[in-house]
């Protein structure tokens, strides 16, 4: 209640008005979904189509490469939805006002009854946190141990988009790729990295997808992975690091201004967008990385003792 009550003091003090008309006027806003509920999605396209200009990652790229911010209308905004959640296909409905999304698809779980990897963590009572930092084998190897199978077709339902709502949707809205199986791409060797993008957008070609924009699963990329992205052709890649695009923004590295829940208020949506709380969340981020790093220094050398181009020591 007190957050909604926050949220509702950004959105009518004004800030993303003022955001929205000054700072970010010629800029591209991101905002991701998920699996929003086609009601609260609806509300969410009525509030944006009053104050925001639809495009598209195609506009955005072409405005990139020709470094012609005219090819960005005022107040540009793009809608993404990560996964390809089978309950996508219902957010058909809100498409009115000019209004349109993209959907990056996991290509090898959309179309069939597989299950999304980590929707499988709870019901085997396995901690997502404990997976970090391990490697892509370790992971699937974890989940193998519980009867999990990346290309196990499951008898209780599908939680993808399936063939005929993807040939149904690509008519309206821009399907994309996320990877085949939605793996950590930083938890992965070459091959499998390579595969994992390169491979998407070849099966998305393969049923007459137009594919030419990607998305790091759960954000996780490195210097690795946009040169991968590179080499299979796509023109951009999403991230979810916070910020805003304009033209010299660097198309494998695009930013977003949060990711929205399933119960955003409207209220919350104006605030995200206002970019308050993503400046928020990037300077709790700051403090966080500073005291891990300052944590693991050794307590023996000063400024002036620092090595030339080393940053082992606290400055």
């Amino acid at each position: 209640m007190l957050k909604e009550l926050v949220y509702a003091a950004i959105r009518y003090s004004g800030l993303p008005r003022i955001v929205r008309c000054t700072y970010a006027r010629k800029k591209c806003s991101i905002i991701v979904y998920h699996d929003p509920p086609p009601e609260v999605f609806q509300k969410h396209i009525d509030y944006l189509s009053r104050r925001y200009r639809f495009c598209t990652l195609d506009d955005l790229a072409r405005a990139i490469n020709d470094r012609n911010p005219g090819s960005i209308p005022e107040k540009a905004l793009i809608i993404t939805l990560d996964d390809g959640d089978k309950s996508n296909f219902q957010l058909l409905k809100t498409l009115r006002n000019g209004a349109s999304f993209t959907v990056y698809v996991c290509s090898r779980i959309v179309g069939t009854s597989r299950h999304f990897w980590w929707t499988d963590l709870g019901r085997n009572n396995i901690n997502l946190e404990d997976m970090k930092g391990l490697s892509d084998d370790k992971i699937l190897n974890a989940l193998l141990a519980t009867g999990y199978d990346v290309a196990k077709e499951y008898v209780d339902g599908r939680q993808a988009l399936s063939a005929e709502e993807l040939m149904e949707m690509k008519e309206f809205v821009s399907i994309q790729s996320h990877t085949r199986f939605h793996p950590i791409l930083t938890a992965c060797n070459n091959h499998e990295a390579e595969e994992e993008i390169a491979g998407s957008k070849a099966d998305l070609a393969a049923l007459g997808l137009d594919c030419n924009h990607f998305c790091y699963p759960a954000g996780a990329y490195s210097a690795r992975e946009i040169r991968l992205v590179r080499k299979a052709g796509y023109s951009t890649a999403r991230t979810t690091r916070f910020g805003w695009n304009d033209i010299n923004a660097d198309p494998y590295e695009l930013k977003i201004l949060g990711v929205v829940a399933n119960d955003t208020s409207v209220n919350k949506l104006a605030a995200i967008l206002s970019g308050f709380p993503g400046w928020v969340n990037y300077a709790r981020q700051m403090k966080a990385m500073r005291k891990s790093r300052f944590a693991q220094l050794p307590p023996i050398c000063d400024e002036g003792q620092r090595p030339a181009g080393k940053s082992n020591c606290a400055t």
